[in-house]
């Protein structure tokens, strides 16, 4: 062990933000901190500067490592970032460093990589020659590493269901950690079709190139206290979300048409939706006409116990069945005839018709 050092924990988490900022960093690690002797750590995360405990920030991870870094004055280092404790996290300088614009950067607010460099720096044994607000996590976790790929420090790399497993796994892992996040970042998002379909689980498979998922969740409008159902079709194009650049807990997001099932309408004033079997509800809003085709030998069911009220004219084009009482509060017309107990209205006879006030017989 290294008489004189500070120790330095790298951490990186199964959640997007963590897998975006790994991948565009080319990283293993998405942030880090300095460790405190007695089992803290000071670290400038989206909450602040704040000094925990240790195992509180690796219980948060996925993966970490412990870097223990030669340095003659451990305490000043020490003080030098609890001296910052308090102070906001830094998202002005974070994008800053990203536009390569140095004039954001201010003391008065930190990110993590950004504290650190800070630290070394003020202690008088700065670790890189650029400016703290220029250092990413991995700028500071790779030149541990002499020209040949030696480690010149002490080194153990974790993961939260696994054992040390010491600097020579530490170096390998440096260098694989380009490869490895490139792929976690193309697995952010990727596109496929619908190749199987589970719909008692309400999950599906998905293609992608000469990948298939394993069963994933599709999304829906509506899955709470209201409920919306309308599966995916086999073949259906969609997006595969993997959340950490993991595809085994992926989410399927459909919605963009292609050659198999190409836009219905090139329509800008009309929504509509169309069915398997040919049946398409239409809205144009231009129009202001909502119609509805049903396929041949469709049929429409409502039910409403609380009955249904009609404003406005109401026009049927075909036979139709009332099976019940029909109140009619204005006139009732009928272009041919009605009729009533088998009755014609218009053509029936009556008996023992007389001139004067006498009653004539029932219809005939």
């Amino acid at each position: 062990m290294i008489p004189a050092s500070v120790t330095v924990v790298f951490t990186r988490r199964r959640a997007l933000g963590s897998a975006a900022l790994r991948a565009l960093l080319w990283s293993r690690w998405s942030h880090c901190g300095i460790v405190v002797p007695g089992g803290t750590v000071i670290e400038a995360g989206v909450h602040g500067v704040v000094e925990r405990a240790l195992d509180d920030m690796i219980a948060q991870c996925d993966q970490y490592e412990l870097v223990t870094i030669p340095c003659p004055a451990p305490a000043a280092v020490i003080a030098a970032a609890r001296a910052q404790l308090g102070k906001p996290y830094d998202w002005i300088g974070l994008a800053g460093f990203g536009l390569r614009r140095s004039a954001w950067q201010n003391d008065a607010r930190w990110f993590c990589s950004e504290l650190v460099a800070h630290a070394f720096a003020v202690a008088g044994y700065p670790l890189l020659r650029s400016e703290p607000w220029r250092v990413s996590p991995p700028m500071l976790y790779l030149p541990i590493f002499d020209a040949r790929g030696r480690c010149d420090c002490d080194r153990l790399i974790h993961s939260r269901s696994g054992v040390p497993s010491g600097a020579a796994h530490a170096s390998i892992a440096a260098m694989d950690a380009p490869e490895d996040n490139a792929r976690q970042f193309q697995n952010l998002i990727q596109r496929g079709t619908v190749a199987d379909l589970d719909l008692q689980a309400a999950r599906c498979r998905v293609d992608i190139g000469e990948v298939r998922t394993d069963w994933l969740p599709w999304f829906t409008p509506c899955a709470g206290e209201t409920l919306e159902w309308s599966p995916p079709s086999l073949g259906e194009a969609v997006l595969v979300f993997g959340p950490g650049g993991a595809l085994e807990g992926g989410l399927v997001q459909r919605g963009f048409f292609s050659d198999r099932f190409p836009a219905p309408s090139a329509s800008p004033d009309v929504w509509m939706r169309t069915f398997p079997d040919g049946t398409v509800l239409e809205y144009n809003h231009a129009a202001h006409r909502l119609t509805g085709t049903l396929a041949g030998g469709g049929k429409v069911e409502l039910h409403a116990d609380g009955g249904f009220e009609f404003t406005g004219p109401f026009k049927v084009n075909g036979d139709s069945q009332f099976n019940g009482d029909v109140g009619v509060s204005k006139t009732l017309t009928a272009q041919t005839d009605v009729i009533g107990g088998g009755k014609s209205l218009k053509g029936h006879k009556h008996l023992g018709v007389q001139t004067g006030s006498s009653v004539s017989g029932a219809p005939q």
